[in-house]
């Protein structure tokens, strides 16, 4: 019962890692309270035995069902298709409705999310025809949750704004609240922290209105989650021993899982290894034992996380492997490709090269496939739409009640009031002309914060739009024109044959210039297609410069390492990247044609906020002193300098040299 990201679960609407982010899917019934879950399941099988028809017998056992959700998912699944079997025969179309949304309800809980939206567009017509705000609320609050697991935001956050609505026609203060908690988890899938703690906050204050102890635990336990995320830790840990107040395993134990993980992830944070991997393992059992498998996964990357900080690589990569496994086979796509950027790293680690680029080259699939870009940006135009539509119902409510306040002044005996009422009348036009005027400057302000937004990505767009149009011109016109420079070259070869030997050495050197050049040319157009380059990216792309050198480079070997903190995290603009990349590619170059080595080392590091590229040599090396400066070094230095960064050339002779590029993340 998570809605995914990478290490987006544990929090409740409801995970992933991966990190990548908890999020707990809150959708229960405003009616009902789960404070003692187990006593309550024992009163209700007691009015089982004592209801006097099939309706009410049936009722019962929908809340059982209801019951057993954060209990044990299979005992839900029992009385639900008990209840399901009794409504059939009654023939009940309200019984029925209930029923079908409470079964969806466990089936996405389950990580059925697909036949969870099955079930509620089987159910979908009769619920409109019925016309109960009550089932239509039920029905759009599963509705998001199932899409939102999905990862389809865009129709998660429509249902939800329905849902909303209905619930504020209801009056149902518990829905609404329900509501924010679900919200929060959508500003939290987009990275809008902030903003997803205001509203599990808001939650919070209706619950504990309400005097709904157990369910702030939910908006406590995703405080927690998405204050992991802003590296919040202490502040984490605060939320998530709050939350414990109202939760325990006897009672709650799925939801414990939740809990447990925040605070591993907390933990792991302040660098507490030993209790951070202490909550993860608890996280685990739980998961395990009610296979929560999608939850699991997450917690699972997270441990994994936790041993290759401690070098313990040999435990991480049997968990990770077997996550990838279960993601694969179970077709979650973002929780397989944080699976795979691990196992990346894990065989970059190990030395394995090839299984490193294998995986580098499944994590760039799978992570081009999500397109959560779009989803992000349709669920902030929604959320605006929604926020501008209510602005505007608040301005049209205040206009009739100082209509309301006008006529009912004029009713009034104006000789024994006219004084009074008319002090009164204007003290309130004033305040409301007032208010009106702040909500009319803070409209504008907001339109204009939008209008600007807008601008900037149009022009962005524009910008990668003139960037590709540029870089099909190369691929389809000197691309073309230079493939077909070297056909003719080894045409002319063929005529030539071995009757000038002069000229066959000639033609040779010309189609190497023309092979290089094109490959020079798919390099920029590379970069020319990436609004953004990461060092996942430069990774892939080097590894590969690097599998191709080895192929040349005969008797020499080479070798890539990265010790940076978070690949992921560090993208640069993709004039940078492809900077970075030039300065590795031509270093290598002269230590293949010039040192007589025997193996090249090239690393990346990160140093607090600077990134230490080096590429290493142990071959015959020269002074320094006698170094000239020729284009290549040349071409070195002013693209270090371009990307705010420093050059530095070490070499002893018969030792071998080391050229080294320091640089800022931000540039």
């Amino acid at each position: 019962m998570s809605r995914p990201n990478s290490d987006y679960h544990n929090c409740f609407t409801v995970p992933v890692s991966v990190n990548f982010f908890f999020a707990i899917l809150l959708l229960v019934s405003s009616s009902v309270v789960l404070a003692q879950p187990k006593e309550k399941i024992d009163s209700l099988h007691n009015e089982v035995g004592k209801a006097r028809t099939d309706s009410a017998r049936c009722e019962l056992l929908t809340r059982i069902a209801e019951e057993y959700r954060f209990l044990n998912s299979d005992s839900a699944v029992l009385y639900v298709n008990k209840a399901r079997a009794l409504a059939g025969q009654i023939k009940s179309v309200h019984l029925t409705v209930n029923i079908a949304i409470q079964n969806a309800i466990i089936l996405y809980e389950k990580g059925e999310y697909e036949s969870s939206i099955g079930q509620l567009r089987e159910i979908d017509p009769l619920a409109e025809q019925l016309g109960d705000e009550r089932y239509l609320l039920k029905l759009c609050q599963t509705y998001g949750n199932s899409f939102g697991l999905l990862n389809d935001h865009k129709q998660a956050i429509e249902y939800e704004l329905k849902a909303l609505d209905y619930a504020k026609s209801l009056k149902d203060s518990m829905a609404m609240a329900n509501l924010y908690i679900n919200i929060g988890s959508d500003f939290h899938y987009i990275k809008e922290y902030e903003k997803a703690i205001d509203y599990c906050n808001k939650a919070r204050q209706v619950y504990r209105k309400l005097g709904q102890n157990f369910y702030q635990g939910f908006a406590l336990n995703n405080m927690a989650n998405y204050s992991n995320h802003l590296k919040e830790y202490l502040k984490a840990l605060e939320y998530a021993t709050e939350a414990s107040a109202y939760w325990n395993e006897e009672n709650n134990e799925r939801l414990m899982a939740y809990l447990y993980h925040n605070y591993g992830k907390a933990y792991k944070g302040l660098v507490n290894y030993n209790e951070a991997e202490k909550f993860y393992l608890k996280s685990i059992a739980i998961r395990t034992k009610n296979g929560d498998i999608k939850d699991l996964i997450i917690t699972n990357n997270e441990l994994a996380g936790l041993y290759m900080e401690q070098n313990r690589l040999i435990p991480a990569f049997a968990l990770v492997n077997e996550n990838y496994r279960m993601a694969t086979e179970k077709s979650f796509a973002l929780e397989a490709q944080q699976s795979a950027a691990l196992l990346a790293e894990m065989h970059e680690k190990k030395g394995e090269l090839a299984q490193a680029v294998r995986f580098l080259k499944i994590n760039q699939q799978l992570k081009d496939s999500l397109q959560t870009n779009e989803q992000a940006k349709e669920v902030l135009r929604l959320q605006t739409k929604y926020e501008t539509a209510e602005k505007e119902n608040l301005i049209l409510q205040q206009r009739n009640k100082i209509t309301e306040n006008q006529l009912a002044l004029k009713n009034r005996n104006f000789w024994i009031f006219g004084l009074s009422s008319l002090t009164i009348l204007i003290g309130l036009t004033g305040f409301l002309l007032y208010k009106q005027q702040l909500l009319k400057n803070a409209s504008q302000q907001k339109d204009n914060e939008m209008k600007l937004a807008l601008e900037k990505i149009e022009n962005q767009n524009r910008i990668q739009e003139e960037r590709l149009s540029i870089s099909r011109d190369l691929h389809d016109n000197i691309g073309a024109h230079l493939t077909f420079i070297i056909s003719s070259i080894d045409t002319l070869k063929q005529f030539v044959a071995n009757r000038d030997v002069q000229m066959i050495d000639r033609l040779g050197s010309m189609s190497s210039f023309a092979k290089d050049t094109i490959r020079e040319l798919r390099d920029t157009i590379w970069a020319m297609n990436r609004q953004s380059i990461g060092i996942t990216d430069l990774k892939t792309r080097i590894a590969n410069f690097l599998n191709s050198a080895n192929q040349i480079a005969g008797k020499t070997t080479l070798s890539f390492t990265s010790r940076m903190k978070n690949d992921n995290e560090v993208l640069f603009d993709s004039k940078t990247g492809m900077n970075i990349y030039r300065i590795l590619q031509e270093a290598v170059n002269n230590a293949l044609k010039h040192a007589e080595a025997t193996h090249i080392t090239v690393s990346f590091e990160q140093q607090d906020d600077l990134v230490r590229m080096c590429v290493e040599d142990n071959g015959k090396g020269f002074v320094t002193t006698d170094l000239y400066d020729g284009n290549g070094l040349q071409n070195m230095k002013n693209r270090a300098s371009a990307i705010y960064g420093e050059l530095e050339i070490v070499s002893r002779s018969n030792t071998g040299t080391c050229i080294t590029c320091n640089f800022p993340i931000k540039t």
